[in-house]
């Protein structure tokens, strides 16, 4: 049903001061997840002070949409209603302004939202990596197609910090603190020196690169292991992490299009990491299974460095790194990405430069351009030393400078035997690097690259895809 009114009958009818109100599904800046046809429904509900008729229009640079204004999309006798909008297409920001016509044909009520987005929504979950905590400065600028659903449940254009674990709806993230009002929670974001993560840049490329608005779904919480994200927990609700990140998928409308974790620090240490990759997999899986989606992408880091003397305190850090490595191997629809050439701006933490070239990265992954970067094709021997052969990645490996830094030999005991001369990539090969060895190793030697937990490495494509840590590789016999 078309209806048909005039400005200015608009402004005497709405002075009318009947009231409509929207109670769910629809606010400010909301993100929906688009269907496999590129559009979405919305279906709100509210209530109406006086009878008549609910019509919608969607606008975009303050013009409707064509096929989107004034269309019926619900009838009230007063009190109550539901009313639902089909086929919004993919795009955005929109206006969605809902006006209530009363029975002689006049608008009687209007509500309007803004900055409403059809596109993408991503979860972002882990430990402080993905929390974030690069420096605040230079940090990278909003887009009015990124916004974010913030821990206190409320829609909002994305900027930095994303996660404000202060103002989480749920204790596990906010401790016993009282929940602060909207202004204290932002005047308290307003003093904070560190706080800049991945996801903003992450979403600013897969805008920039495909079209689609983005909407993230910050859950992650700094120091934490895979035995507090235990999927067994999600019963305490906002009193586990498991439990508040599916109250967050919930609130969203419960689809998603992928997962970025950063996690595994915290697992680094002990006996943990010979349950990582069991707890690892039951995650994945149990988030497929509560999100619905047997297939929904997972795209995770790899962890990096950590500036610390006392290598007692995580003995299995490198364990952590292969076991990332592998992971994509055998859990379909997951790849991992290299964090370890990446600055520091602390101990343990990337930096805000650092987490922008890290967004990329996932984002290269998330669309599968140029690609997931190179991947350990072979080790063999070559002319006065080894030849490590990639596949994947652009095909060209690169380097800052000249010199290509990261890998060792160690032997059967770890112990660095100090064998590697030179560190290049192959002049025969551009997708190989060659190790001059000024001796051949011994029997049951292996070959590292980031072995430790401060290396320095730099190696990476001509598209920034870093080379993951890897190791121990078993050196080949002559």
């Amino acid at each position: 049903m078309l209806l048909v009114w005039t400005p200015g009958l608009a402004l005497m009818s709405l002075s009318a001061s009947a009231t409509l109100t929207v109670t769910s599904g629809l606010a400010d800046y909301q993100v929906f997840q688009r269907s496999a046809t590129d559009t979405v429904t919305l279906r709100v509900e509210g209530e109406a002070s006086t009878a008549g008729i609910i019509v919608a229009t969607l606008s975009s640079d303050g013009k409707p949409l064509e096929g989107f204004e004034k269309r019926e999309i619900a009838q009230t006798g007063g009190g109550a209603w539901k009313g639902t909008l089909h086929g919004v297409p993919l795009g955005g920001p929109y206006t969605v302004s809902l006006t209530l016509v009363g029975a002689e044909g006049n608008p009687v009520g209007e509500v309007a939202f803004k900055g409403v987005l059809v596109g993408d929504l991503w979860l972002m979950a882990g430990q402080s990596n993905m929390q974030g905590y690069g420096d605040m400065v230079n940090v990278e600028p909003p887009s009015d197609r990124v916004n974010v659903f913030r821990m206190r449940g409320q829609w909002d254009v994305a900027v930095e910090p994303l996660h404000r674990l202060h103002e989480s709806v749920d204790r596990v993230h906010r401790g016993e603190a009282p929940m602060p009002s909207l202004d204290e929670s932002d005047t308290a974001t307003a003093r904070l020196q560190k706080g800049t993560g991945l996801g903003l840049p992450f979403a600013k490329q897969m805008v920039a690169r495909t079209g689609v608005p983005v909407g993230l779904i910050p859950c992650a919480h700094g120091g934490t292991s895979m035995t507090q994200w235990d999927p067994k927990l999600r019963g305490n609700g906002g009193d586990s992490l498991y439990g508040s990140l599916l109250g967050a998928l919930k609130a969203v409308g419960g689809r998603i299009a992928g997962v970025l974790w950063y996690q595994g620090e915290g697992d680094s240490g002990g006996d943990q990491p010979a349950m990582y990759t069991q707890r690892f997999t039951e995650l994945i899986q149990a988030l497929r299974e509560d999100a619905g989606n047997p297939n929904l992408p997972f795209y995770y880091v790899q962890i990096g460095t950590f500036a610390h003397p006392n290598k007692a305190l995580v003995p299995g850090w490198n364990s952590i790194q292969e076991q990332q490595r592998k992971l994509e191997e055998t859990v379909p629809n997951t790849a991992v990405v290299a964090s370890v050439d990446l600055p520091l701006d602390d101990l343990i933490h990337i930096g805000t430069e650092g987490l922008k070239r890290l967004g990329k990265r996932l984002a290269n992954v998330a669309i599968g351009s140029p690609s997931r970067g190179p991947r350990l094709d072979h080790l063999e021997r070559a002319p006065g030393g080894l030849r490590v052969v990639f596949r994947e990645g652009s095909g060209k490996l690169q380097t800052p400078r000249t010199r290509v830094s990261g890998f060792t030999i160690h032997d059967a005991s770890g112990e660095d035997l100090c064998l590697i001369y030179k560190q290049l990539v192959d002049p025969q090969n551009p997708n190989a690097v060659w190790l001059g060895l000024v001796s051949d190793p011994p029997e049951g030697a292996q070959l590292w690259y980031g072995h430790g937990l401060a290396p320095f490495c730099n190696l990476a494509d001509t598209e920034d895809m870093a080379v993951l840590v890897m190791g121990p590789i078993p050196i080949p016999k002559p």
